[in-house]
């Protein structure tokens, strides 16, 4: 009991860690810093609570409407825009919380070491470890969809174990909630449900139980009738949403959009691609978990093998029918990555980015994070592994090279949030993606190896206390990650808060003034002000695809642009008061 009592009186002190961090930084976070990803998620919220931010919309990409459904909640409990941001990040962190828990009893049941000290002691850190990865920190502090998907996954997997483990009509239900809802969260998350449904197909034919049969197949046909009504509800959302924007856009993240990006696999170079995606995405797991990634990975296959054969020779198992479902949910969810980003190699794809892509495999790190760990503490020989590793991480970069040495343009755009595991050695000026891969290589190496020595060192003195450094490695990384890619451009969005205070008392002084943002391509910062003017209506002009005519805007209006506009000498004749704010630029009359 006392054992018991030092394991979770950790959790508790991680806990109040995972609180610090959060509200350390809280107030110096004002909006949006990932366009135009998590704007995308509000809009439907907005929609359903009356207000029509179509116009700004359409001009990011269709996402799913299943964190809306959370966000609605907190964008009618607080009408302040950068409260409701603020609010929503306090959610983001107490389900990492709540993760480090449900991880932690999951190993205790898992392993059975319900009354063991150590390793209760090793669970609890590992648990921390496996939600104190850096990406998880940084998406927990935006409004991404990210940190949402990285919680359910785990929620979804514990559920399933235990569900597999006792069968019941509550388990059952709570499962297929949980899993269809991160489903709506966003599509690509259907390579769990399919590993979810295809581990109870082999659950039922290995299972002589007419009972559990019939109460599989009624979870089947529930789980299809959800995934149909899904496609109406995306429908209407789409309509009411996206009014203005294009059918191609949206099919960029539907499914209109995949197919023939499947049926480019069957091709010579879909397969030449494929091959060099293969090698990007495990490079990114690998680097991204310190190797612990590749053993976790090296773990699930051996009980996979293992779990096959115990459901041949002895029927079913929870054990067994478990470790069926986390090898087909890792792979399936790899595969989804794979398809939607099969033409990153592409001579024309300008981003490095796409082809390491971690967005799409970052809720994979935590689980084969665990399944690592204990993989490499009881190897036979972990030094060997790790250095075979080590060669493959080298390896595995020399097709990414290879892409990146064909591509019409180097591949010099890199966007660091988006392949957060692996950009420690990235700075905001760079644009050499040779130099930037083979310096993530290296680093990821050497991390790999102080990694290994921490758990050998555990391992050799049988003091689990000592894996806490890897902690103390991901706390230090999570620093260097979120002032990178969030707390460093925090400034220039709080100028974009000041213009919509800005535009709201010029609106609240005169009702009628029309708000008119021309947009340019690139970045859409108005999402910021569209945003924080909730109840206002922003009318988009896309410079991109008609004529901008300055002398036919109305004097009265109130006109944003970008801040480096090439319209800003008409707009200056025109207007009387030009103000710039960071991003934005503000043009009225007086």
């Amino acid at each position: 009991m006392r054992t018991n009592l030092k394991s979770r009186r950790f959790l508790v002190f991680i806990s109040i860690i995972i609180l610090c961090i959060c509200f350390g930084g809280l107030g110096g976070i004002y909006s949006f810093w990932a366009y135009p990803d998590e704007f995308g998620y509000w809009s439907p919220a907005a929609r359903l609570s009356g207000y029509d931010w179509s116009q700004v919309t359409s001009i990011g990409s269709y996402y799913s409407y299943g964190y809306s459904l959370i966000l609605y909640i907190i964008f009618n409990i607080f009408k302040n825009a950068v409260t409701a941001y603020r609010a929503a990040i306090v959610i983001n962190f107490a389900l990492s919380i709540a993760a480090v828990w449900i991880i932690y009893f999951f190993i205790s049941d898992i392993r059975n070491i319900h009354s063991e000290g150590r390793a209760l002691s090793a669970a609890a850190i590992i648990s921390a470890s496996a939600v104190m990865y850096p990406a998880w920190s940084l998406y927990s502090q935006s409004t991404m969809s990210e940190s949402l998907i990285l919680f359910l996954f785990v929620l979804v997997s514990f559920l399933m174990y235990r569900f597999l483990k006792k069968p019941g009509i509550i388990g059952g239900l709570a499962l297929a909630a949980c899993s269809m809802y991160a489903y709506l969260v966003h599509m690509r998350m259907i390579g769990t449900v399919i590993a979810i449904i295809l581990t109870l197909l082999v659950w039922a034919l290995s299972c002589g139980n007419r009972r559990i049969r019939i109460g599989i197949l009624s979870f089947i046909a529930v789980t299809i009738v959800v995934f149909v009504v899904s496609f109406v509800i995306k429908s209407h959302i789409v309509s009411e949403v996206y009014t203005f924007q294009s059918k191609e856009t949206i099919n960029w993240n539907d499914y209109n959009g995949q197919l023939p990006k499947i049926l480019k696999i069957f091709s010579l170079q879909g397969m030449k691609y494929m091959f060099e995606n293969i090698s990007g995405k495990v490079l990114y797991i690998s680097l991204a978990s310190y190797g612990l990634g590749i053993w976790g990975i090296g773990a699930i296959t051996s009980l996979f093998v293992k779990g096959i054969r115990s459901l041949k020779n002895r029927g079913s198992g929870s054990r067994a029918l478990f470790e069926v479902y986390i090898f087909l949910a890792v792979f399936a969810q790899i595969g989804v990555a794979l398809v939607y980003l099969i033409d990153s190699p592409s001579p024309d794809n300008t981003r490095l980015d796409l082809l390491l892509h971690g967005r799409y495999t970052d809720m994979l790190i935590p689980v084969l994070f665990i399944y690592g760990i204990y993989a490499m503490y009881y190897a036979g020989h972990p030094v060997i592994i790790t250095g075979i590793i080590s060669a493959a991480d080298v390896l595995l970069s020399l097709p990414i090279l290879g892409v990146i040495s064909r591509n019409n343009t180097g591949m010099s755009e890199l966007q660091g949030f988006t392949m957060a595991g692996v950009s420690y050695m990235l700075s905001p000026s760079d644009s050499d993606s040779k130099a930037f891969l083979i310096r993530a290589v290296l680093f990821g190496i050497v991390i790999s190896w102080g990694v290994c020595f921490i758990v050998l060192m555990a391992r050799m003195t049988n003091e689990s206390v000592i894996l806490a450094g890897i902690i103390m490695v991901q706390l230090v990384l999570s620093v260097i990650t979120c002032n990178k890619y969030m707390y460093s451009i925090q400034p220039y969005v709080y100028t974009d808060v000041q213009l919509t205070r800005k535009v709201e008392k010029l609106q609240n002084e005169d009702p009628g003034r029309q708000i008119i943002h021309i947009f340019k391509g690139g970045i859409p910062y108005i999402e910021v002000v569209q945003f924080g003017l909730r109840d206002k209506t922003i009318d988009v002009i896309d410079a991109e695809v008609e004529d901008v005519n300055i002398d036919s805007l109305p004097d009265g209006a109130i006109i944003i642009t970008d801040a480096d506009t090439p319209l800003d000498g008409e707009l200056c004749n025109r207007y009387d008061t030009p103000i710039y704010y960071g991003h934005l630029k503000l043009y009225f009359n007086e």
